[in-house]
C-alpha cells in the first residue's frame, strides 16, 4: 500500500519465531538457559501515551500461557536477568572445577607434583587457583548469540544487542548457535513431523 495511514506489517525474524513462537510481538528478546532449556521471553512495555495509540502492553501471564514459555518478563529486566544467570552459572562452574582440582590433589594434599600438574591439566584447571581463573575454557558459561548467513536470502542474522551486553565480551560466542539452529530447523524428529 502507498497510503501513509497504516503501520508497516511486522514479521518476526524466522529463527526467533522458531525458538519462541512470538510472531505477534515485536522488539522482544529471548533467552534459553542451558543446559536446563528454560525459555524466557522479554517483551516491551509502554506507558499510557503509547497505549492510547497501540493498545495495552502485553500481559506477561497471557503471553507465557499462549506461547508455552517458562517465563515472560519486561525488556527492562533483561540486563539483570542475564547478569544473574551468568553469575549463577559461573559459580556452579567454579565449584565444579574446584571439586575436580581437589579430587586430583587428594584430600591430604599429598602426591607427586608432576602427577598433580598432569591430572590438573586433564581436569581443565592447569594448576591455577580455580577461583581466580578468568579463562573461558573447559565449559565456562557462555552467551550464545545468533549470527550467521541465511543462504536463502543472502542476509545475515545479526547478534542481539542490549545495553550491558558489552560486560560479557569474553563470554560471547557468535559462531556456534546459528549452525545448530539451522540444523534443527532442517532435521525433524518424529514428534515434530506429526504437526
Amino acid at each position: 500500500r502507498h497510503d501513509t495511514d497504516h503501520e508497516p506489517v511486522f514479521r518476526q525474524e524466522s529463527y526467533f519465531h522458531y525458538l519462541f513462537g512470538a510472531s505477534l510481538y515485536s522488539d522482544c528478546y529471548g533467552v534459553i538457559t542451558l543446559p536446563e532449556g528454560k525459555t524466557t521471553l522479554f517483551v516491551p512495555t509502554w506507558g499510557v501515551d503509547t497505549e492510547t495509540v497501540c493498545g495495552p502492553s502485553p500481559e506477561f501471564e497471557r503471553v507465557k500461557a499462549e506461547l508455552g514459555l517458562d517465563e515472560v518478563l519486561g525488556v527492562g529486566d533483561l540486563k539483570g536477568f542475564v547478569e544473574g544467570e551468568m553469575g549463577r552459572m559461573r559459580e556452579e562452574w567454579l565449584a565444579e572445577r574446584k571439586t575436580k582440582l581437589m579430587e586430583v590433589e587428594g584430600e591430604d594434599g599429598s602426591g607427586n607434583l608432576e602427577e598433580k600438574k598432569e591430572n590438573a591439566a586433564i581436569a581443565g584447571t592447569n594448576g591455577e587457583n580455580v577461583a581466580n581463573s578468568a579463562s573461558n575454557d573447559g565449559g565456562a558459561p557462555k552467551i550464545y548469540l545468533l549470527k550467521g548467513l541465511n543462504t536463502d536470502s543472502g542476509n545475515f542474522a545479526t547478534p542481539a544487542y542490549y545495553k550491558g551486553i558489552e560486560d560479557f565480551a569474553t563470554m560471547r560466542d557468535e559462531s556456534a548457535l546459528f549452525p545448530c539452529i539451522a540444523e534443527c530447523r532442517v532435521i525433524k524428529v518424529r514428534r515434530l513431523l506429526s504437526f
